[in-house]
């Protein structure tokens, strides 16, 4: 199933109203619309662990691009009316385009623009969740100039910001590295060795792409099957982002 759907402020797991829940329980006063591909994916679970009382509509799922989330927004913005959308890509490829490449910008640039209107539109805030740098030089510039078209367009329409908390809590200020110093809760057990923690896949042909640490291709759609510093970071900083939108 492509989409997740998760009700973040009720009880249940599954997002049903526990027996004492009231008609204005069923529906948060703070709802996110979440959009993204294996980063959002990967983290999100955390994210919505710190979005506990709102209503979250996770549509992040791996290999995603804005062309996939387009026939989707506008009913997802008429029947979930979320008052924050988050939007997250590291640049994959719709059909036919090149990375890198003039099409492969004005692919993205014209997407953006679409969803930006349209969430814009309803009065809901749209956040852009700045993409983690990749290792692969070629593939890290398109999510440099990806942000950048997001930048353009945040100063084009109200309620549009770009942050970049998740991308710095991954990363080296905005530089790609795979390690990053233990914080609180990184332990020797789950990976802290001479103060150091994988943020990033460190193993495997998916190295310098993924957040869990031996990559996604082997445990897909299953969680990471080990402890992942990089999937707690930045789905914490993705939930700080939505919050304070």
């Amino acid at each position: 199933m492509r989409c997740r759907l998760i009700i973040a402020a009720l009880a249940a797991a599954c997002g049903l109203a526990g027996a004492h829940a009231t008609a204005a329980d069923a529906v948060p006063a703070r709802r996110a619309l979440i959009y993204g591909d294996s980063i959002m994916w990967e983290s999100s679970g955390q994210a919505v662990q710190h979005l506990r009382t709102w209503g979250v509509l996770n549509a992040a799922y791996p290999g995603y691009a804005p062309c996939d989330w387009l026939p989707r927004v506008a009913s997802d913005l008429a029947t979930f009316r979320p008052t924050v959308v988050a939007v997250e890509t590291v640049g994959n490829l719709c059909a036919g385009t090149v990375r890198d490449t003039p099409a492969y910008y004005a692919q993205y640039t014209a997407d953006l623009t679409t969803i930006t209107q349209e969430v814009s539109a309803t009065g809901a805030h749209l956040v852009f969740i700045a993409g983690p740098p990749i290792a692969d030089p070629t593939w890290d510039q398109a999510v440099t100039n990806i942000i950048a078209i997001e930048t353009q367009l945040a100063t084009q329409y109200p309620n549009v910001t770009v942050d970049d908390s998740a991308r710095n809590a991954v990363s080296n200020q905005g530089i790609y590295t795979g390690y990053l110093p233990c914080q609180t809760g990184d332990t020797r057990a789950r990976g802290c060795t001479n103060h150091l923690i994988a943020v990033r896949t460190v193993t495997g042909p998916q190295t310098g792409l993924h957040l869990c640490p031996p990559g996604l291709a082997m445990t897909f759609p299953f969680a990471c099957p080990v402890y992942s510093s990089g999937e707690r970071r930045f789905g914490t900083a993705v939930a700080a982002t939505i919050r304070a939108a």
